[in-house]
């Protein structure tokens, strides 16, 4: 009875053993897969966000060169504007001719003014394309911090579940021993008898 009771345990102890090491496995698995997957999004976000960044840089430097020149072109205009303004007492057709040419500069400024809006908007764009994508890097970040925090707390249960398997086997080794002594004894008593 204590030997049938003694390989039930071991069996019971081997089942449970063979279940974490099942559990496990296919933690280790999922943890692979997720690095995999983790590594081939870091090479694809690495590899969207060069020219996203380029194009960003571009626009700003584009951005940059086109405020310079409507700056200048201000103080031209107002420049030329001052100029026109001394000369309209005058020279009436030149005042005619002046308010065309200034007409026409305003509706110049005017576009350029339209462009930078709408390179404004791009660049917003491309930066929140680019928060998007760090915000994905986070999240794999956070999903494969909780996969190696489960893999850890899986392998504690396994080493614990171990030790009590050896400590049960040491209990069960002892039993038997002090069982072997104790038939040796009666034998010896029977012969003596």
């Amino acid at each position: 009875e204590l030997r049938t009771e003694m390989t039930r345990m071991e069996d019971h102890a081997a089942w449970i053993e063979d279940q974490f090491r099942k559990e496990i496995h296919e933690l280790q698995e999922r943890c692979q897969n997720q690095n995999e997957r983790k590594e081939k999004l870091t090479e694809l976000i690495a590899e969207a966000t060069k020219p996203l960044l380029r194009q960003i840089d571009d626009l700003q430097a584009s951005n940059n060169a086109k405020e310079h020149i409507w700056e200048s072109l201000e103080q031209s205009l107002k420049k030329r504007i001052n100029e026109s303004d001394e000369s309209l007492a005058h020279l009436s057709q030149q005042d005619v001719d002046q308010k065309i040419h200034i007409n026409s500069l305003e509706s110049k400024l005017k576009q350029l003014q339209t462009t930078i809006t709408s390179k404004d908007s791009d660049i917003a764009l491309l930066e929140a394309k680019l928060e998007s994508i760090t915000s994905t890097i986070e999240e794999l970040k956070e999903e494969n911090s909780i996969l190696i925090t489960q893999s850890n707390a899986i392998k504690e249960r396994n080493e614990k579940i171990s030790t009590e398997s050896k400590e049960n086997e040491s209990r069960l080794l002892q039993l038997l021993s002090k069982e072997k002594e104790k038939h040796s004894q009666l034998i010896q008593q029977f012969n003596q008898s």
